[in-house]
């Protein structure tokens, strides 16, 4: 009875994620966030090598004598930026005894203020750790965040490489991942398939990403085997999977999760590749058409909805050659 309960429950959820217009578009623009945030405490341990290193070149290293006015004067809580993410932090505080004031730390000023997350090193960060080069990735870390990576220290390195294998093969067996977000992400002029997963009581995490194109099918495919070979993430039940157009994504799903797989085209996705063929006079008018289409409360309700709007759109950009055959072809895929 438990198991048909938890069952029921189960596709009560898929159903809701698959139709909530809300949900998906949230999912896609979390992504990125979830990805800074899993890097925040590595991040974290970067400024607090530095700070370290900072006070040792002022006062000299712990418990070695000193003649220097400058000593070691405890601790204050604190907060700083690792980009636009404010982060609290323990910062070191410098004495002149000589002159009876504090020293403030070149570092900790240099974060204070937010600042503009790399990009491109971000997406070599996510590459290593795809690659599983950890030691290179963990290198990444800290000029993802603005800061010299050249500043920290050969520990630091080796500590967050450990870290990062330990996320990227992480044990999934124990998390119910009742849907995955698949998106193509672009960092600068790499792109990054990112998997993020939904569980059963809608919390959402980072399942990995991998640097390539969507229409790769075989990197695709390596990339989910090792989410179930080496990650074991659990393929008892059937899994949702949300993706874009991409035929590679589809294929690579297809090809490793067979049957498990229920894949749905992203409304949102389809909704703004539609409304960029428009003029934008009509663009807001025509979205909320599709995003009221979409949330009908029934199949068929919904279906006659959008071949109202696909009646109109072509009744009236008919000279758009590419509106007719590009994009129309597969109108109502979201909803399949």
């Amino acid at each position: 009875m438990g198991l048909a309960k938890d069952g029921t429950m189960r596709r009560k959820k898929v159903k809701q994620l698959s139709g909530d217009f809300k949900e998906i578009k949230l999912a896609i623009d979390e992504t990125r966030i979830q990805m800074i945030q899993m890097l925040i405490p590595l991040g974290l341990e970067a400024i607090n090598d530095l700070l370290q290193q900072e006070v040792a070149e002022l006062v000299g290293h712990r418990y070695q004598h000193s003649d220097s006015p400058l000593k070691r004067w405890g601790a204050n809580s604190d907060s700083a930026y690792l980009g636009d993410q404010k982060v609290q932090i323990s910062v070191p505080r410098v004495r002149d005894m000589q002159n009876g004031r504090e020293v403030p730390l070149k570092t900790y000023e240099q974060l204070k203020g937010p600042s503009v997350i790399n990009n491109s090193v971000l997406a070599n960060l996510i590459n290593g750790v795809s690659c599983r080069k950890y030691e290179k990735a963990a290198q990444q870390v800290p000029e993802t965040f603005g800061i010299k990576k050249s500043s920290v220290s050969e520990r630091f390195i080796q500590a967050s490489a450990k870290k990062l294998k330990a996320f990227q093969e992480r044990d999934l067996s124990k998390e119910d991942i009742i849907a995955i977000f698949m998106d193509g992400k672009t960092f600068a002029e790499n792109e990054i398939v990112v998997a993020m997963g939904v569980k059963m009581n809608g919390e959402r995490i980072v399942l990995g990403g991998v640097e390539t194109a969507t229409e790769n099918t075989r990197v695709i495919v390596e990339f989910l085997k090792r989410l179930i070979d080496v990650q074991r993430l659990c393929i008892d039940n059937e899994i949702l999977f949300i993706v874009d157009g991409a035929k590679g994504l589809h294929k690579g799903i297809k090809a490793v999760f067979g049957k498990k797989a229920i894949i749905q085209r992203c409304q949102w996705h389809k909704r703004e590749n539609v409304v960029s063929y428009l003029p934008k006079i009509h663009q807001d008018r025509i979205r909320k058409k599709l995003q009221d289409a979409y949330q009908e409360p029934t199949y068929l309700k919904a279906k006659a909805s959008l071949m109202l709007i696909r009646k109109e759109l072509l009744l009236t950009w008919i000279f758009i050659p590419k509106l007719k055959v590009g994009i129309f072809h597969d109108f109502v895929a979201p909803l399949k």
